[in-house]
């Protein structure tokens, strides 16, 4: 008799177990925790302290609407970071742009492949809009972001 398939969630993955071979699903909301994790010294330069926003919404598809990263330094003030839009009136480019005062080339590579495969990406929030806060990490979780991302692109860090 077969058993009935079942979901596991475990650390930002999201494991399929019934009879068939087991597949791991990586989790939107880690993913874009991991990359921001990876790239902190790109979004925050020159604060330790503060969090990072990122604000996104998925269409009907699982595809990615928009993305949107937010430093944030001070109680009520937000700067943007970086955004991306599948709208043309949001967005003058269908890529990452960066706002004043910031930018990185691999940010926004590790971002692209995002938006690019968000659909293979399993989303947890139960609903299609997004928030997930960041706060600065420590040296062995920048490391586990950096397996994180590898292992979510199919590649393996050394």
């Amino acid at each position: 008799m077969k058993t009935a398939a079942l979901w596991v969630t475990h650390r930002g993955t999201q494991t399929f177990g019934s009879d068939a071979p087991a597949a791991t699903i990586p989790n939107l909301q880690r993913m874009l925790e991991s990359i921001v994790i990876s790239n902190w010294k790109d979004v925050m330069p020159e604060m330790q302290k503060g969090m990072v926003d990122v604000e996104y919404r998925l269409a009907p598809d699982h595809s990615l609407e928009y993305l949107r990263l937010w430093a944030s330094s001070r109680w009520g003030f937000s700067d943007l970071i970086c955004q991306y839009s599948m709208f043309w009136h949001w967005s003058s480019s269908k890529e990452v742009t960066f706002g004043p005062g910031y930018g990185s080339k691999p940010l926004a590579k590790v971002l692209d492949y995002v938006i690019r495969n968000a659909s293979t990406f399993r989303d947890t929030s139960g609903t299609a809009n997004g928030l997930v806060h960041i706060y600065p990490s420590t040296e062995g979780e920048r490391q586990s972001a950096d397996r994180f991302i590898a292992s979510a692109r199919g590649r393996s860090v050394s």
